[in-house]
């Protein structure tokens, strides 16, 4: 609901809606006098409120970290398997550059002896 420009209106609108009997609560020229009846279910209601924006900071901020976290992690991971990965290409690289060169020795060999035979 929108509230009025005008900061005493804007009081009074408040109390209102929060059904606060007009014999309670005074609005001065530069404050609000509340009796204590009116005023500690306000200053709770505040609290509740406060309560409840400060577990939101806290939520958002702890996601935040977390996910920060987390993109680290997965990082750290991927660049893990990708050096594993890698390591496992060279080394089966380098089995079948030597089974080739062996097969490549045997073939010489096996023509050589076929021209001289």
């Amino acid at each position: 609901e929108d509230l009025p420009k005008d900061e005493k209106k804007a009081v009074a609108h408040i109390l209102r809606s929060l059904k606060v009997p007009e014999t309670e609560w005074q609005i001065g020229k530069t404050k609000v006098f509340l009796r204590n009846s009116v005023f500690d279910p306000l200053e709770e209601l505040r609290l509740k409120l406060l309560s409840a924006k400060i577990i939101l900071i806290q939520k958002v901020w702890r996601g935040f970290l977390c996910r920060k976290q987390f993109k680290i992690m997965r990082a750290a991971a991927v660049k893990i398997q990708s050096w594993f990965r890698g390591r496992r290409q060279r080394i089966w690289y380098i089995k079948r550059k030597r089974a080739i060169v062996v097969i490549q020795s045997h073939l010489r060999g096996f023509f050589a002896r076929e021209i001289f035979a």
